[in-house]
């Protein structure tokens, strides 16, 4: 017997893409990378320093909170919509309905990471100094 359904993985990840909280979310990165780029530029001195560190807290903390927002709102909606007691009458376990939830909430958090990292990696761009 399968542990992990691939296939119930799928649909999460599909639910994930259909619903509009991702876009939601990866519009607001946009607008916190750039929002930490404008604080960043305020300061006197350390001007890049500040915008990664502005832009490394904030796209956390928004990266975290999209997540779980998801992840309630999914749930809630597959009990509303009868969804779960549908998937459990199917040839597939308790344990494997929680392990591929497991999965694919996982590779949203860790694709959403990646995103973050990239935001953050654009926002402190090193500054290249060649000394002689």
């Amino acid at each position: 017997m399968k542990i992990i359904s691939k296939h119930l993985v799928k649909y999460v990840l599909t639910a994930a893409v259909r619903d509009k909280l991702m876009m939601t979310l990866a519009l607001m990165i946009m607008m916190t990378a750039a929002v930490a780029v404008f604080m960043g530029s305020t300061g006197m001195i350390e001007q890049g320093s500040f915008a990664v560190v502005f832009g490394a807290g904030g796209l956390r903390f928004l990266g975290v909170t999209g997540l779980i927002l998801f992840c309630c709102f999914y749930i809630r909606r597959a009990f509303e919509h009868k969804e779960v007691e549908f998937l459990l009458a199917r040839p597939i376990s308790r344990l494997s309905f929680l392990l591929s939830h497991t999965t694919a909430f996982s590779l949203l958090a860790f694709s959403i990471a990646l995103v973050v990292t990239l935001a953050v990696a654009a926002i402190g761009k090193p500054d290249v100094c060649h000394h002689e």
